[in-house]
């Protein structure tokens, strides 16, 4: 009995024994397999820190380049010394890939640890002024009765989504160009092309006020009153009730007349002709109103210009025909019932520009405000022409029949896309 028991005794410790092994050796192997997961969660997070180091590196030089495109010549076949941000470093290289654009390089380092990555820079591509019946640089809100004729499109360099917005009765014949084709950039029913590169146009000068001899009042005493001189007039305006009607002398080919006023208003109508082949330039401070009918310049387009102080405003009230160029120096108003406008707006601020369009007014020319914010209240008709602003919002009943661009822009006023080497983000890659 007592060999039987001590036998069974030699059995149980090697079963224990056994049993101990093979715990101690899960236990290792737990505590490894514990080890190594910690080991690669450490890892990844050094190769991650190592990408976005890398990253971070590439959009440095890259919004460098596209803010210094004129410096790329000094950049290309260059790398950068190892630049040190938080726990690593990283080093970019710039190098030439056809066609024209650029491959920027980034290698981010952590310890032992790197990440490269590739980014594409491309190059702006070629437009013109008439490329686009419609360009809206940050974006573009469309309500009822929108109408954009012909094979225009209409263009935008915004990219956070929902900056073009087209509520209901849109027709627009062309395509919306966005850049990189996003179509979370527009809202609305309409078809969607990619903007081949970013657009830029020419913001034009405005010029200062002239400083000339102070005439005296025109006095309201015939039916035609004569501007045969340069000068500031001060404020013309009629009697109450009463027409206004200018005859100014602009002299030959080769003359430029110049005329300052505060205001220039007519209760009723509104007549300004224009005597000789020379030019008009009609500085305007705050106002130029024709209460009824309005019928200024029968001439040509070029013939006038006007140009409008800050926060200043045009009234045409009833019908008539303006022909010239309008040019706003910042914030400006403009209400126009039954009229037809030959010739263009132009502003040069970037403050808000209202035009309120009543009862089928119609502008043949261009409407171009590149840092502005153009509203359009109802009823306008567009014919050869095509429009540029920063921000366009249109509340109903507007209609651009046939986009062009007109050949009577004025030659002293720069507009139109600003010709410049660029570049603009691609595609990134590993």
């Amino acid at each position: 009995m007592k060999q039987l028991f001590k036998e069974k005794r030699g059995s149980a410790i090697i079963t224990v024994l056994i049993v101990m092994g093979v715990l101690t050796l899960l236990g290792a192997a737990i505590l490894q397999y514990s080890v190594n997961d910690n080991l690669q969660v450490h890892n990844d997070e050094k190769r991650m820190q190592a990408h976005y180091l890398a990253r971070s590196g590439a959009e440095a030089v890259a919004n460098y380049i596209m803010n210094h495109s004129d410096e790329v010549d000094e950049l290309v076949g260059k790398e950068t010394e190892p630049v040190e941000l938080g726990k690593g470093t990283f080093k970019v290289k710039v190098t030439e890939q056809n066609p024209e654009g650029l491959l920027i390089e980034s290698t981010g380092y952590v310890d032992d640890f790197e990440r490269t990555v590739k980014l594409q820079l491309l190059p702006y591509g070629s437009h013109g002024l008439g490329d686009f019946a419609l360009f809206c640089n940050s974006g573009l809100n469309a309500h009822n009765h929108f109408t954009v004729m012909g094979d225009g499109d209409v263009g935008t360099n915004a990219e956070d989504p929902g900056s073009i917005e087209f509520h209901n009765q849109i027709n627009i014949n062309g395509k919306i160009l966005v850049p990189n084709g996003d179509p979370n950039i527009v809202t609305g029913n309409v078809e969607i092309g990619r903007l081949a590169s970013k657009v830029t146009f020419a913001i034009p000068d405005f010029p200062n006020f002239p400083k000339l001899v102070s005439n005296s009042p025109i006095r309201l005493n015939s039916d035609k009153l004569k501007i045969e001189e340069d000068g500031d007039y001060g404020s013309i305006k009629s009697g109450k009730n009463e027409s206004l009607s200018l005859e100014i002398h602009v002299g030959d080919k080769d003359n430029v007349r110049e005329v300052v006023v505060n205001e220039l208003t007519a209760d009723k109508d509104l007549t300004i002709e224009l005597v000789g082949d020379g030019r008009l330039k009609l500085y305007v401070k705050s106002l130029l109103r024709a209460g009824k009918t309005c019928n200024i310049n029968d001439g040509s387009v070029n013939a006038l210009t006007v140009y409008m102080g800050n926060n200043s405003e045009i009234q045409f009230i009833n019908d008539g025909v303006f022909k010239g160029t309008i040019f706003f120096k910042n914030k400006g108003n403009i209400t126009i019932t039954k009229m037809v406008i030959y010739g263009h707006i132009i502003s040069a601020g970037k403050e808000e520009l209202v035009i309120n369009g009543h009862n089928n007014t119609t502008i043949n020319g261009i409407i171009y405000a590149p840092n502005g914010r153009i509203k359009f209240h109802n009823h306008f008709t567009m014919n050869r022409g095509l429009i540029v602003a920063d921000f366009l919002d249109v509340h109903c009943h507007f209609n651009l029949h046939e986009y062009a661009v007109p050949d009577d822009l004025p030659a002293d006023i720069d507009i139109g896309i600003v010709s410049s080497k660029g570049y603009q983000k691609g595609l990134w890659s590993d």
